[in-house]
């Protein structure tokens, strides 16, 4: 995960990118303007984000007998 993070004032401008450690590419990016005050709740919908693209890319088909078919994984090829 790399980011910038940019402030003016009270305000602040967040650009985060999940990269794939094996070839560099982007799996996920997105940018974020708050308020400095609510740096917390930006931090927990990054995270969430993050979670939720990271389940889509580790988990691969041969993974769905380990944790079971109703995981509720989606799986991407």
């Amino acid at each position: 995960m790399t980011g910038r993070i940019w402030q003016r004032a009270n305000k602040l401008r967040l650009h985060i990118d999940l990269l794939d450690t094996a070839n560099g590419q982007e799996i996920w990016g997105d940018q974020y303007d708050a308020d400095l005050a609510e740096l917390f709740t930006v931090q927990d919908s990054i995270s969430r984000e993050v979670s939720h693209k990271l389940r889509l890319k580790i988990l691969d088909p041969d993974q769905v007998g380990i944790l079971g078919e109703n995981c509720g994984c989606v799986h991407e090829n």
